[in-house]
């Protein structure tokens, strides 16, 4: 469930990235172009921002938190996959509340982007999986599922990285100076 959160979160913020569909962009873009000041931000604009944000962080908690806790504990996969990799897990641990706040956002989505592209590249390679019998399918369909959600996380990281809007810590920390 904390994946399809996520990949809701990605939609929300790439909506709101390309979004010349927008009345309110239009306006500004014109404004733009005649010389105009760039009014303020629609507030269907700043509320994707944080709702992407936030349906994003809901992953990075679940993972964080509960797998860490697992793998710690002992409750390993049988076979053991990139669902046991502690590695990953406490950088998101880490990661989560700045991410979440958005304190220091363009360093703290870079490094969570980061981990997210690595994990993907180190424990979830469903390319290197036998095909010849049916367990190694089924895990091969497993591991390209969790390949293609890390790859989409860390896309709506970059979108973010780019613009994270006035509900972070950072816009308030910003205006307050």
């Amino acid at each position: 469930m904390c994946k399809k959160l996520a990949m809701l979160g990605v939609a929300m913020l790439f909506l709101q990235s390309s979004s010349a569909w927008m009345p309110e962009e239009r306006l500004r873009r014109s404004a733009l172009d005649a010389g105009g000041e760039a009014p303020e931000r629609p507030p269907l604009h700043e509320g994707f921002l944080l709702s992407g944000r936030l349906l994003i962080s809901t992953v990075f908690c679940f993972v964080g938190f509960f797998e860490t806790r697992r793998v710690l504990g002992g409750h390993l996969h049988n076979p053991p996959d990139g669902h046991d990799v502690l590695w990953p897990k406490l950088i998101q641990l880490v990661l989560v509340i700045p991410f979440t706040l958005g304190y220091k956002t363009t360093l703290v989505t870079e490094l969570l982007a980061l981990s997210m592209v690595l994990e993907a590249m180190t424990e979830w390679p469903f390319w290197g999986e036998m095909y010849h019998d049916m367990p190694a399918m089924f895990h091969a369909l497993h591991a390209k599922d969790h390949f293609a959600t890390n790859v989409a996380v860390a896309g709506g990281l970059f979108l973010l990285q780019e613009d994270p809007g006035k509900y972070t810590l950072d816009a308030w920390m910003k205006k307050k100076d």
